[in-house]
């Protein structure tokens, strides 16, 4: 079995200008991992006191870095802090071609996340650009180990983004709930002009909520604006449920950056107002496809044009319609397991089941070797499977899983039922997929979810003795014979992994 990440370092940085996508990027990142059993220690040479308990309060370690910012100090530091790691995660405009080479000539392993192709070449193992504009052509200027990953289906959201998908959305003929999410710091406030143009909106009946991020330094001016306005106004700090927020929204008025993804999974109208040159490729590309409205050039946009922009949006039902369309299936949310994939060089990545998979898991339990194979031989019927899986995605104590391979087709389902700190593992296997060694990847995936969701420290297997690429499946991946067993009044093996976070 391939050696499995166990810790990673992350070096990136916030200031008022450069704002908190470059931190946020790597802390979605960590977060997920965490169901994987990675552990992230946040390396920062400039975060402001707020944001670095936050990371410490989410169980992340965190270290102060008193080097130039992007200076071979800077790498040589993060490379001797990151001596016992398994991975540096590099996210920021100030990290050149330099200091991703004295990373790699520390024999430190690195995934860089980059935007625009601001280096003058790149040395890393992995670059990540998860913007909908990229592609590998973009970054001819390689070093020949560096694997580069592009576009939306890496893209790295929260967890709150990966849970399961939104049903049709409500279009109401003229939008009523707007949000307005501007990044963490908003340095130009384009928070308070989106604020006063909504305010002189022709629509009375508008409700407004308003997120501002944790290092505003205009709070204050954004909370009294919104008092003082005549429509339903209501100022957000630091919330924990966008994801919800954006459901709740006809319209949201954003940045260009990781938000943008945000929206398509909650397949969310918006207008993006192009902050930042870093965003400019990625708003435009939004635009082009119908994705989203842009303003390009927000400060120097009149008072009345924003207005007009955000009214015409407002009224016209048809436009949010075609948005909403198209930004199906732009993103899944499950790029951090593709990254995971790749860093650790599976062939495999697992996410948790959804309702759309029922028919094919009823397909894959009903093939006639898995019926033979299984302590209950007779098909299965659709109006009791249905009636099973809805019951099962539902319970908190079963995690049921879907293995993709590196081409995001399904090859298999993993089910754990736990009881404490033990639980109970199955798996079947698509007959396509079979003896391609997916197996043993997937048990092997499914034992650190279940470890690092479910808390488990045992889990067993129960397989029948003609059973043999499943006993050896198991085997493969570290499970050992407990005892032979009577099941059913069917001669079985007892396997059993004790600390399947290991």
């Amino acid at each position: 079995m391939l050696p499995m990440i166990r810790r990673i370092i992350a070096r990136a940085d916030v200031t008022t200008d450069t704002g908190t996508g470059h931190l946020m990027r790597c802390r979605s990142l960590a977060q997920r991992l965490k169901d994987f059993g990675v552990s992230t220690e946040f390396l920062m040479a400039q975060c402001p006191k707020e944001l670095e308990r936050s990371l410490i309060d989410e169980g992340f370690d965190f270290v102060r870095v008193s080097c130039a910012p992007g200076s071979i100090k800077d790498a040589e530091f993060t490379a001797k802090a990151a001596s016992e790691s398994d991975w540096i995660i590099v996210d920021g405009y100030h990290f050149d071609s330099s200091y991703q080479k004295a990373l790699k000539s520390a024999g430190m392993r690195v995934l860089f996340i980059d935007d625009y192709v601001h280096c003058k070449g790149y040395a890393a193992d992995i670059v990540l650009n998860q913007n909908i504009y990229a592609n590998s052509t973009m970054y001819r200027r390689k070093a020949p180990h560096s694997k580069i990953l592009t576009g939306p289906s890496y893209a790295l959201l929260r967890g709150e983004f990966s849970r399961k998908r939104p049903g049709d959305r409500r279009i109401p003929k003229v939008a009523k709930n707007v949000l307005v999410t501007l990044g963490g710091s908003d340095k130009d406030n384009l928070t308070a002009r989106v604020v006063r143009a909504l305010d002189r909106s022709e629509f009375k009946n508008l409700e407004v909520k308003v997120v501002v991020g944790a290092i505003n330094q205009n709070a204050e001016e954004i909370a009294r604006i919104c008092a003082e306005s005549k429509k339903k106004m209501k100022v957000l700090v630091n919330i924990d449920n966008m994801a919800g927020m954006m459901k709740w929204a006809d319209l949201v008025i954003s940045a260009g950056g990781t938000t943008a993804y945000e929206l398509a999974i909650t397949t969310t109208p918006s207008v993006m107002m192009v902050s930042a040159e870093n965003q400019r490729l990625n708003a435009a590309e939004f635009c082009k496809r119908g994705l989203a409205q842009i303003v390009e050039d927000p400060l120097r946009t009149a008072d009345d044009e924003l207005t007009e922009c955000f009214d015409s949006i407002i009224s016209s039902s048809e436009m949010r319609k075609r948005m909403i369309a198209g930004l199906k299936g732009v993103v899944d949310g499950h790029g951090p397991e593709r990254v995971l994939m790749n860093m650790e060089g599976s062939g495999i990545w697992m996410r948790r089941a959804e309702d759309e998979d029922s028919k094919m898991i009823l397909k894959w339990a009903n093939d006639d070797e898995t019926r033979k194979m299984s302590y209950a031989t007779a098909k299965i019927t659709w109006k009791t499977h249905a009636a099973w899986f809805d019951a099962k995605l539902r319970d908190p104590s079963c995690l049921l899983l879907i293995g993709m391979d590196r081409f995001d087709s399904p090859v298999g389902s993993a089910r754990i039922e736990s009881k404490g700190q033990c639980g109970t593992l199955s798996v079947i296997i698509d007959s396509k997929y079979r003896g391609k060694g997916y197996g043993p990847q997937m048990i092997a995936m499914a034992c650190r979810m279940g470890a690092n969701i479910l808390g488990l420290k045992n889990l067993d297997a129960f397989v029948k003795k003609i059973n043999k690429p499943s006993l050896r499946a198991f085997e493969k991946s570290g499970f050992k014979l407990i005892s032979s067993e009577m099941i059913q009044g069917v001669e079985s093996y007892h396997m059993r992994m004790e600390a399947c976070e290991e």
